[in-house]
Order: structure tokens, then sequence, then C-alpha cells
């Protein structure tokens, strides 16, 4: 009598989706590589004692630009 077994259809996988795990964990591994930056110029290290001063430490404030437009618009709407 030959015996004839099923596979498990839970524990198949289709190619495409090994492909889509293998692609995301490639993407993953490069995304951390760039996360971790390039070594540092020569520039840099030249300015290093600048660069790590309480005037740089504090990021860059930039100016909260006013549009009206939005405002005229709405205006113009809601006088009509």
């Amino acid at each position: 009598q030959e015996v004839v077994t099923i596979p498990d259809l839970g524990s198949l996988s289709s190619p495409l989706i090994d492909t889509e795990r293998n692609l995301g964990l490639l993407l993953g591994l490069h995304a951390s590589y760039l996360a971790m930056s390039t070594p540092l110029s020569p520039v840099e290290i030249e300015c290093a004692k600048w660069l790590q001063s309480s005037i740089f430490s504090g990021g860059l404030q930039t100016s909260q630009i006013h549009y009206s437009y939005n405002e005229e618009k709405d205006e113009d709407h809601c006088s009509s």
C-alpha cells in the first residue's frame, strides 16, 4: 500500500513572498548603512572645534512665513 502525504499548506511559501521578504531585508540593511553616515571629511575634522561649539548646538532658526493667500481666499469665499 502506498501512502500519499499531503504537505501542510500553511508551511509552504510562494517564491514571490520569499522575494518580497528578501528584498525587504536588503532594503532595511541598505537604509541602516545610509543612516550611519559617511566618514568625516578632512574639512569636517579641521572644523570640528567650531562645529561642536554652542553656536551651532541649537540648530537653525527659520522665520515663519505668513501666507495671506489662503486668508484672502477664505474671506472671499465667506463673503459670498
